[in-house]
């Protein structure tokens, strides 16, 4: 993979999006109805882990904070990944 563009593409994300790699912010979308792509090519480290973390604010929670604590409004993850 070295020598390549490294993108994480994301197919929906509802709502605001936050996107981590290796503890680095590398971008934002904020919109639940259409694909988006991050560059990450300036922030893989080769021949160990990377981690790619993933925070949403779904748009529930902005709309309707009644709902809480009913419905889980904030979602996040984190992966491992060796290119």
């Amino acid at each position: 993979m070295k020598g390549q563009r490294i993108r994480i593409r994301f197919t929906m994300v509802k709502y605001k999006t936050y996107v981590y790699w290796n503890g680095k912010m590398v971008g934002e979308h904020l919109d639940g109805e259409t694909p988006f792509e991050i560059d990450v090519t300036d922030h893989v480290r080769y021949k160990t882990d990377n981690e790619l973390m993933v925070g949403v604010i779904d748009r529930i929670s902005l709309q309707r904070p009644d709902l809480l604590p009913y419905v889980e409004s904030d979602f996040s993850g984190s992966r491992k990944i060796r290119p």
